[in-house]
């Protein structure tokens, strides 16, 4: 880890804002899109808070997030294999709450739909691997924007 990145985690972290510096960059963002891949374009799609979300469909965010799993590790950035159940527990431990995703949506702003999903289907894509429920996500998340656009 460079100096500069230590120091600027460390005046977060003096400022009273939590901070994570690490050496390994695309790691660390390919484990925060296990969460917002699966969580974010769903609470979208459905409407839903992140409680309703798992109440009714926690199988179904768990296999979207073991897919972004599979494709990190497909293009060299295996995730800690409990990363999963971590995220579903810590989410779990947290009252209900919109996504950013959802709170955008609600008030018209752009979406992060390529950052957070069409990024990973294409790496994924390039890789040759599977991940058929993330590309039926990102699909509907495209069709749900054009219907939004066109003000439906």
């Amino acid at each position: 880890m460079s100096e500069k990145t230590r120091l600027l985690a460390e005046a977060y972290q003096a400022a009273g804002v939590k901070c994570v510096a690490t050496d390994n960059i695309g790691t660390a963002r390919w484990q925060k899109c296990v969460w917002n891949a699966a969580f974010n374009p769903v609470s979208v799609l459905c409407g839903l808070n992140t409680g309703d979300i798992l109440a009714h469909q926690e199988a179904f965010i768990r296999t979207l997030m073991q897919e972004v799993c599979a494709i990190a590790a497909a293009v060299g950035h295996p995730l800690p294999e409990t990363l999963v159940d971590k995220s579903i527990h810590s989410t779990l431990k947290m009252p209900p709450y919109k996504t950013s995703m959802l709170v955008d949506f609600e008030a018209g702003r752009p979406l992060e739909t390529e950052a957070i999903l069409g990024n990973a289907v294409r790496a994924g894509q390039e890789v040759g691997a599977a991940a058929p429920h993330l590309e039926t996500v990102y699909a509907l998340m495209k069709l749900k924007q054009a219907a939004a656009a066109k003000g439906g």
